[in-house]
């Protein structure tokens, strides 16, 4: 995933890189991206899936911005 982490006040761009290998081609509707908190077991909330890049196996996601924390995809 690229970056690591991100300003939970600035709306940014996450790249998440799938394993070159795998062997179906992606396509933007078929992924769904929720983030959870580390913090609250109940906190979720979908992401926007940009774009797909089945030559080099990425998916491209709008991060909004979140209250300060750690989080998961």
């Amino acid at each position: 995933m690229v970056p690591e982490s991100v300003s939970p006040v600035l709306k940014s761009e996450i790249i998440v890189y799938i394993d070159p290998n795998y062997p179906e081609t992606l396509v933007r509707e078929d992924f769904t991206v929720i983030l959870f908190s580390n913090d609250d077991e109940e906190y979720k909330r979908e992401l926007y899936v940009m774009e797909v890049n089945d030559a080099d196996k990425s998916v491209k996601i709008k991060f909004p911005g979140a209250v300060s924390g750690s989080y998961y995809l």
